[in-house]
Parts: structure tokens; sequence; C-alpha cells
């Protein structure tokens, strides 16, 4: 199933299962065998490169999204020990913030979307309904 947040659903999903006693690392492998999204994949491969010793910092510094390099770097410092529930709560509820404020954004703009077939479709067709009469009287009195 796709969401209009996968980020959120990530963070939530992880929060989740470490309130349930689960580690970060029980956590993250639970998420990545139960979601296929983007951010998944992300995980995936932000697990992959920790997994070969590499540092992290080039891949967190690659993604575009700012919550999302503020999830990675809060996964990472969950790896080197430190608790990060109480982080990944904030983190979510910008993350929320966020989604509220690109949803708003998108209604704003729908009325103007919705405006074009309007204008191209159904105005041409009133016209001609409320024109047509007109000129086909118009046509037979010139033929005359």
């Amino acid at each position: 199933m796709e969401s209009i947040a996968p980020l959120q659903n990530c963070i939530i999903y992880l929060i989740f299962l470490l309130e349930g006693g689960n580690s970060l690392n029980k956590s993250i492998d639970i998420y990545i065998k139960e979601f296929d999204d983007d951010v998944a994949l992300g995980v995936r491969e932000w697990l992959f490169i920790r997994g070969q010793g590499l540092e992290v910092d080039d891949f967190v510094n690659q993604q575009k999204n700012l919550h999302r390099k503020a999830l990675f770097k809060l996964l990472d410092k969950g790896f080197k020990g430190q608790s990060v529930l109480g982080f990944l709560k904030n983190l979510e509820q910008e993350v929320e913030c966020a989604v509220k404020s690109e949803i708003s954004k998108f209604i704003s703009y729908l009325p103007l979307k919705m405006m074009v077939p309007v204008f191209f479709l159904q105005f041409p067709a009133y016209l001609i309904l409320l024109l047509g009469p007109i000129l086909t009287d118009l046509i037979k009195g010139v033929s005359l």
C-alpha cells in the first residue's frame, strides 16, 4: 500500500516497535521486511553502507529531504548506543507538520487545477448549447 507520507510511516512504525521493547537494530530489520517504499529502500542502503564499515555521512548528505537526513543521523546515533526514542518522537511531530503544510498547499492550488478541464471542455460545450440554436436560425435566415 502506498502512502502519502512514507517517511512519517517509517518514523511512526519505528517508534511503535521501540516502545514495544525491540532494539533499534531489530526494529529496523522488521521495518525493512514489512515495507517496500522509497524510505525503506533508503534505510536498506544506509544499513548496507553501515554494514560495510563505511562512513554514512556522504550518504546522509546526499539526501534531499531534511527530515530524511535527520532520520538517518538519528539512526546512526542509535547504532552508536544513544537513546533515540525521544528524538524520533520530536522528528515525527515535525514531519507531521510538514506533511500537513504540504497537503494544505496542494489543496490551495486544487481549485485552479480543476478550472482547466472546466475551461477547455465544459465551457465550449455550454457555448455550443447556447449559441447552437441562434447560429442555426441565423444560417437559415441568411440562406433565405
